[in-house]
């Protein structure tokens, strides 16, 4: 899978910049490295805007500069440039179903970075150090992170399933990975310390790249 993700590159670090319109706040990073983008790969933004209320018009402009191999086999530096890149605010009737849908979507990539950082309190614990008291606090945690996601399945099924099943099948698919092999790799402690530390970080790099590691995952 290594080889054939390396084969597939079509963009090599990727930089994506956030420009915001005057009005508009942007609270997280403006400058995003989004690495190595395979055909046919998409890649999920979470960012935070303080907008002001009942504001109309562009809310942010985007500029996505990386390097391409030519013909010639030299390897270039390509920027799109930041207008023919943007996201509006509207208050049209028309728009309403659109902005349910990015809600959705926006749900599904925040259980993702969740998942993710749940991942890097899990490694932290090293396996010279692990315990099954250290281990017991991260369960607590994982169980936490079950609870909310299936809260929110229960809530926004029936309007996922309609408007945006994609983001309802990554969020289900998350859930599988915290009851499966998560907790699994954290139940005892000689199997986070003989094959959990080493698999978890492969499973959390996966979801951070959204990019498949193996035939399995």
């Amino acid at each position: 899978n290594a080889l054939a993700n390396t084969l597939v590159t079509v963009l090599d670090d990727a930089l994506l910049e956030i420009t915001p319109s005057p009005s508009v706040k942007v609270l997280t990073n403006r400058v995003i490295h989004l690495g190595n983008i395979q055909a046919g790969q998409s890649k999920d933004i979470v960012t935070q805007l303080l907008v002001p209320p009942a504001y109309e018009g562009i809310l942010i402009k985007a500029s996505l500069t990386y390097y391409h191999w030519d013909n010639s086999n030299k390897r270039k530096v390509i920027k799109i440039n930041e207008n023919d890149c943007f996201i509006n605010l509207s208050k049209n009737d028309d728009e309403i179903l659109s902005r349910q849908s990015d809600s959705l979507i926006v749900a599904s990539q925040s259980f993702r970075i969740d998942f993710v950082k749940l991942l890097s309190t899990i490694l932290s614990i090293d396996s010279y150090s692990c315990t099954n008291e250290k281990l017991n606090d991260c369960r607590l945690q994982v169980h936490e992170l079950i609870n909310k996601i299936k809260s929110w399945i229960q809530s926004n099924r029936v309007e996922a399933e309609t408007i945006q099943p994609l983001s309802l099948n990554r969020v289900i698919g998350i859930l599988a990975d915290l009851e499966g092999e998560v907790l699994r790799a954290i139940s005892r402690v000689d199997w986070y310390t003989r094959w959990g530390i080493h698999y978890l970080p492969s499973l959390k790099r996966s979801h951070e790249l959204q990019q498949c590691n193996n035939f399995k995952d």
